[in-house]
């Protein structure tokens, strides 16, 4: 008897637990949904990372302009809402910069050339800091020394400050989420060139 019990309640319990779930779910993706219209109703380009299924992606009025596959995520700190996010700045330790362009002495046969920046020149170690407290760190995947001791490094960082910032921020009553992606080369410089200060982007945990 007493065992009938123990199973029907623990029947019970399940069967809670997976309606619960499944009501999770669909409030999730209803914001989503809903966050995106906001987005896809302006004539900007717009960003989705789908953490979920470890993807990013470039989209315009609703349409997919790029996709990235993340190769590897981590997550740190409190969960992040489903709604728009724009981006407060870019922070790296190597900014692309463009050639100083010298005053010739007017002659017209001085040849003049604006150095324009390319892909090839925006670099791949970077942080986006959104608001909420966001911050996403980029890095590509170690490849050859030099990539394996940079990421060495942020490892590092990552280990060392994220307690602390997490402490702190705890103490003032702010969110902190912090989100390491590891993209490859290309698609970790395409997604810094193109995500501007002032864009937005929605992120699916």
């Amino acid at each position: 008897m007493w065992f009938r019990l123990i199973c029907l309640l623990i029947a019970l319990l399940i069967s809670s637990g997976a309606e619960c779930s499944e009501k999770e779910k669909v409030k999730k993706e209803h914001e989503l949904l809903e966050s995106e219209l906001k987005l896809a109703s302006k004539p900007n380009i717009y960003f989705i990372f789908d953490l979920e299924n470890r993807k990013i992606y470039f989209k315009s009025r609703g349409i997919v302009l790029r996709e990235l596959r993340i190769e590897n995520v981590k997550l740190w700190g409190d969960t992040v809402a489903a709604k728009p996010h724009p981006l407060l700045k870019k922070s790296t330790f190597f900014k692309p910069r463009r050639s100083r362009i010298k005053k010739g002495d007017g002659s017209t046969d001085d040849e003049f050339k604006i150095d324009a920046l390319e892909l090839e020149d925006m670099p791949v170690h970077y942080t986006l800091y959104m608001d909420g407290g966001i911050s996403i760190f980029i890095r590509p995947k170690s490849e050859g020394l030099f990539s394996w001791v940079c990421n060495i490094g942020y490892l590092i960082k990552r280990y060392v400050s994220r307690p602390v910032f997490t402490v702190l921020n705890t103490l003032r009553g702010k969110p902190f989420s912090a989100i390491d992606v590891v993209l490859d080369k290309k698609d970790a410089q395409a997604l810094y060139w193109v995500f501007s200060e002032g864009s937005e982007g929605i992120i699916n945990m």
